[in-house]
């Protein structure tokens, strides 16, 4: 392969590549989440991880870690800290393999400042996604995508 194959390849992968171009776009999202999220003191990270919690009552590291596609040990590195900052509680379940996640009232408390915030960035992001039908698209082929 000679360099000028090399840097055509190159250049077709920073720019037609599906995952370079996710990964930059999902930053980008990112941020602009955790920009209007900053006053409830979470990240979307820590905010759909205390979602799921909510919406399970009682789940286990494994259940959240499969809903939210994360690593057990990614997963684990985030409920630390909100165990830390008193939001969550880790108890063993009666098998001693599994450990039960639950939100504390401090964790119901700062789930329910994060929603109208959520809601705002949520709208903004609508707003401007939907006049491209990006939005829902984007959300189908996610579902066809999951492994």
């Amino acid at each position: 392969m000679d360099l000028k194959n090399i840097d055509l390849d190159l250049n077709e992968i920073a720019n037609n590549c599906f995952c370079f171009n996710l990964r930059s776009t999902t930053r980008t999202i990112t941020r602009l989440y955790d920009k209007e999220l900053a006053p409830s003191g979470l990240k979307i990270t820590q905010f759909s991880i205390l979602v799921a919690i909510y919406l399970f009552k009682k789940a286990t590291i494994g259940e959240i870690a499969k809903q939210q596609s994360l690593e057990r040990t990614t997963l684990t590195r985030n409920l630390t800290i909100m165990e830390r900052n008193g939001i969550v509680t880790i108890t063993e379940d009666k098998d001693a393999r599994k450990k039960i996640v639950k939100l504390t009232k401090k964790g119901e408390a700062v789930v329910q400042k994060a929603i109208p915030l959520w809601k705002t960035v949520q709208r903004k992001m609508r707003e401007q996604l939907d006049d491209f039908d990006c939005a829902n698209k984007l959300q189908q082929a996610v579902k066809k995508l999951k492994i």
